[in-house]
């Protein structure tokens, strides 16, 4: 009660003498812009790991939940999680060390350790502060707000914004009309009336337990941060709390796969989102263990079987990990892993693809083959000892892509050849295939080259044409564009024009190394060591 009748006085000296002063404000902060204009907030999402939780902040619409990947952000009114706030939408930082909300201007103010940033939630725009006097982000450990200035406080130090005059200035001394967040904040987890809390952790499901670190009281709703379990909402009547699930298990992704309204995300380790359950259910972290050792680590490819759709269907999906394989009866929860002792050539699997009953295994040092119902792994002896970097399967053809050129399978006649190309630019190592109706696409130690087999023709784009000397690992095709996902960023070639255009952490990436590419619609996702990248490339507002 204290708390709400220092707010309403604050606010209430604001609306007297301030509204002038506020819209000033206000139009000075939207210059803050994050990215070009050509982009509007919803072209460009990023997706992160939301388990770390360091903060908590709510005015009468949104609860904001600072993480080491960016700020979750829960609308009040529709009970749903909106898209996050991360470094790739204009953060200024990636880990969020503390929120505030200036009831002034209704903003939030976001500290991570390389800059203050104020978001306005009205144009979608950032402004940062880098310098802030005598104090470093990193050296904030309070953030306090009146209707005079935005007060800062770490260690010793004592700084103060002047709304008036803009500027960061020394202060000896701090008023007592202060609405503070942070160390400052007297309704945080020390609070005795928060003993029914109690020792201050929370266990999962397998009984371990995660520290709370974060708190904020909103009506009868405590929500409270944990570090490595998300978030939680109580009721202050009843004590119980409910897991708010959001965003991946880790940031880490570098395998995708579609079946129906699902995504799988994996990693270091594996998420799934279902996008037809309601709000509070739509990502569910898949967690295996054995003898308290996680399973679903080191996911480098992801196969869905056809009717793989929901949780509870009885469709499989297999992971490939650097530890085996692995088969997931998603009914039963029930798993099995499949190494060399199994017949993989290697316990490191690095593509999959599914051609009929059988599924095909790239690995470190060969190629594998298994019936969806089978236990064991067939080796394939042409293909001994070679780096497996991807498959595309086609009815009478299997093109496997290894670190000493292209083979074929002829199915039809079980023989292997490899693939000679013009300049013998394949034999020197390809990383990425693709199919395209007639055209199968290369990604070479030099660039793209794409093979017409219907016309029996060859094309080369050198890297330089798009993004010079990066490593391609994906691609990604329509009837349009080739995505091409590099260690650089993104390339699109639009086919028609002939012309390349790339997309980098300036535009909206989360991060500039892209593992892997997947066309949903409308829409591409982009998986990075740092999170899932959402890109609106058919926004009709985009130019072209």
């Amino acid at each position: 009660h204290t708390r709400l009748a220092q707010r309403r006085k604050i606010l209430k000296k604001s609306v007297k003498s301030r509204g002038f002063f506020l819209s000033l404000f206000i139009l000075h902060l939207s210059f803050g812009i994050a990215f070009s204009q050509i982009y509007r907030p919803e072209d460009w999402v990023s997706y992160i790991d939301s388990r770390y939780v360091t903060s908590i902040a709510g005015d009468l619409q949104t609860i904001y939940v600072g993480t080491l990947g960016g700020v979750l952000r829960y609308d009040r009114m529709t009970e749903e999680w909106i898209d996050p706030l991360t470094q790739a939408s204009g953060l200024g930082g990636s880990s969020v060390q503390l929120i505030a909300i200036d009831r002034l201007t209704s903003q939030p103010w976001f500290l991570t350790e390389e800059a203050l940033a104020v978001y306005q939630p009205l144009s979608y725009h950032f402004s940062h502060f880098t310098s802030l006097g005598d104090l470093s982000p990193k050296e904030v450990q309070s953030i306090g707000m009146n209707p005079d200035a935005i007060w800062l406080e770490g260690g010793s130090k004592k700084v103060k914004y002047d709304r008036g005059r803009r500027v960061w200035e020394s202060v000896s001394n701090f008023p007592e009309e202060i609405e503070w967040f942070g160390k400052r904040d007297p309704d945080s987890l020390d609070n005795p009336k928060y003993r029914f809390l109690s020792p201050y952790t929370v266990q999962d499901k397998k009984f371990r337990e995660y520290p709370m670190t974060a708190l904020i009281k909103d009506g009868k709703d405590l929500w409270v941060g944990t570090w490595g379990y998300g978030v939680f909402r109580y009721s202050t009547f009843s004590y119980l709390g409910e897991k708010l699930l959001s965003g991946l298990s880790h940031s880490n992704v570098e395998a995708m796969a579609k079946e129906g309204e699902s995504l799988w995300f994996g990693g270091s380790g594996v998420t799934l989102w279902n996008r037809e359950e309601s709000a509070s259910g739509r990502w569910h972290h898949i967690d295996v263990e054995v003898g308290f050792k996680p399973v679903l680590t080191g996911v480098t490819s992801i196969l869905t079987e056809p009717d793989s759709v929901a949780l509870d269907s009885g469709g499989r999906v297999w992971f490939g990990t650097s530890d085996g394989l692995i088969r997931y009866q998603m009914k039963d929860g029930f798993w099995k892993t499949l190494r060399k002792f199994h017949g993989l050539p290697h316990n490191s699997v690095t593509a999959l693809a599914l051609d009929g009953e059988e599924i095909w295994i790239g690995t470190k040092r060969g190629l594998g083959k298994i019936s969806r119902y089978g236990e064991r792994v067939i080796s394939i002896k042409e293909l001994k000892d070679l780096e497996i970097y991807d498959l595309y399967v086609q009815p009478d053809y299997l093109w496997v892509a290894t670190s000493s050129g292209v083979f074929l399978l002829n199915k039809e006649e079980g023989k292997w050849g490899i693939l000679e190309d013009p300049e013998g630019i394949t034999g020197f190592g390809t990383t990425a295939l693709e199919g395209d109706g007639d055209l199968i696409w290369f990604g070479t130690l030099i660039g793209v080259l794409v093979y017409d087999t219907k016309e029996k023709r060859w094309d080369r784009f050198s890297s330089e044409l798009f993004l010079p000397n990066r490593r391609i690992n994906d691609f990604a095709a329509d009837e349009e564009n080739l995505w091409v996902g590099t260690d650089g960023g993104v390339a699109k070639y639009r086919k028609r024009e002939r012309t390349w255009q790339n997309y980098t952490t300036s535009d909206g990436l989360i991060s500039n190394v892209v593992k892997a590419i997947l066309l949903d619609g409308d829409y591409i996702f982009f998986a990075t060591p740092k999170g899932v990248t959402k890109f609106y490339w058919n926004d009709p507002f985009l130019p072209k």
